[in-house]
């Protein structure tokens, strides 16, 4: 495949090409479980805040302390 630059032409093998667009895909995957890590981390204070305070139904306010502890749960490594 040929990629235009200004210099001119450059071409890249077949094994190459897709090894890059692999490390693209699995770089934007990482900042989006990093993201949803610290998103979790954000939210599950809220969430305990709210339970404790009894300004919403317990229940809904469980249901936030779950999902922000199962977004936290579900980073990779």
């Amino acid at each position: 495949m040929r990629i235009m630059k200004e210099g001119g032409a450059q071409t890249f093998e077949r094994g190459r090409l897709q090894s890059r667009a692999g490390l693209q895909l699995a770089s934007g995957g990482d900042a989006y479980y990093i993201g949803l890590t610290f998103y979790a981390l954000s939210t599950s204070p809220f969430s305990c805040l709210f339970f404790r305070s009894r300004y919403m139904s317990r229940i809904l306010a469980a249901w936030g302390v779950l999902a922000s502890l199962f977004e936290g749960a579900r980073f990779r490594i």
